[in-house]
């Protein structure tokens, strides 16, 4: 937690957003947040969570899954991020963003995962240490219906189980 201290404050903020140039006031975000500092930036908020393990990702999202797709199995997230760490270079579209595990596609190493930005992207992992710009090869989707046109349903094409 030390670590997380030192890059981030944990603020609480309960009431109403006032902006003096907008009336009436508006609701905002109630509870505990976390504000960077240090020069810090909110994507390292999630790789700080996740590898001192305060950080469990529970999807508030329910997806229906098509086969060979399936949401992850549980206490199994954590594997998929770290070896998707593990192949990224900055040479990587997605390098530096933090990507939830939420999906795998059963019958190949593809895994899905969703973008700070609600987008998504399916990412064939090697299984190797690292890729180069192009390699973990990685498709990305505008949002879970274009996912769901583009790939998965395409993917269910045939599938027997």
């Amino acid at each position: 937690m030390h670590v997380l201290t030192s890059v981030f404050k944990l603020e609480t903020f309960s009431g109403h957003f006032h902006h003096p140039a907008k009336r009436p006031r508006k609701h905002c975000f109630s509870g505990p947040f976390f504000v960077p500092f240090s020069g810090h930036s909110f994507h390292v908020i999630f790789e700080l969570l996740y590898s001192n393990g305060i950080f469990r990702h529970k999807n508030t999202m329910v997806y229906s899954w098509l086969a060979p797709w399936a949401a992850l199995p549980e206490g199994s997230a954590k594997t998929f991020h770290q070896q998707l760490q593990q192949e990224l270079t900055p040479l990587h579209p997605l390098y530096g963003i933090p990507a939830l595990p939420i999906g795998k596609n059963g019958g190949t190493d593809d895994v899905l995962y969703q973008l700070p930005d609600q987008r998504f992207a399916v990412v064939h992992l090697g299984w190797t240490r690292r890729g180069d710009s192009t390699y973990p090869q990685t498709n990305f989707f505008e949002n879970w219906t274009a996912f769901v046109t583009q790939r998965m349903e395409l993917d269910n094409m045939g599938y027997e189980s």
